[in-house]
C-alpha cells in the first residue's frame, strides 16, 4: 500500500504517517539517494595527487611585431624567433590554482531533513516502510 508520511526528526529517523502515528527509524528502509552522500574532493584529489605541491603559475608571451605594429604574433618564450632587440613586448599572466583543502564538498543526494513529505510504500503486513521518494 502507498501512503505518505512527514520527516519528524532525522537522527534517529522517525516519520509521522498520519495524525496519530509517528513511527520510529526501526519501521522503515530508506531509498539510498534519500540518505544523503556528498562527494569530499579535497580527499578524493589528494589520494590521486599525493602531495603534489600546487603554486602559483606565470605564463609569459612574448610578442613579435612584423611591419611596425601593424601585426602583433604571440610567441612562446622557449621559441628561438624571440626578437633580440630591445623592443620586445612580455605579457603576463598570474593563474592561480585553488589549495585542494579549500575545494568545496559536491552533494550528490541531499538527505532527508525535517518537514519533508515522504512516499511510503508498505510492506510486511503494515510492520515495515520502504521510504521512496520526497513529495514536491
Amino acid at each position: 500500500m502507498i501512503t505518505y508520511g512527514t520527516v519528524i526528526t532525522v537522527n534517529p529517523l522517525s516519520i509521522r504517517i498520519d495524525d496519530k502515528n509517528v513511527l520510529p527509524a526501526n519501521y522503515f528502509i530508506v531509498a539510498g539517494h534519500l540518505k544523503g552522500l556528498e562527494l569530499d574532493l579535497s580527499e578524493l584529489l589528494s589520494g590521486l595527487l599525493g602531495d603534489i605541491n600546487i603554486s602559483p603559475i606565470k605564463a609569459n608571451t612574448y610578442i613579435k611585431a612584423n611591419e611596425g605594429l601593424e601585426e602583433l604574433e604571440a610567441v612562446p618564450e622557449s621559441s628561438n624567433d624571440v626578437p633580440e632587440h630591445n623592443h620586445e613586448f612580455t605579457h603576463s599572466h598570474d593563474i592561480s590554482i585553488p589549495e585542494i583543502s579549500e575545494l568545496p564538498p559536491i552533494i550528490l543526494f541531499k538527505p532527508l531533513v525535517m518537514g519533508e513529505r515522504v512516499v511510503l510504500l508498505s510492506f510486511n503486513g503494515g510492520k515495515k516502510y520502504y521510504v521512496a521518494e520526497r513529495v514536491d
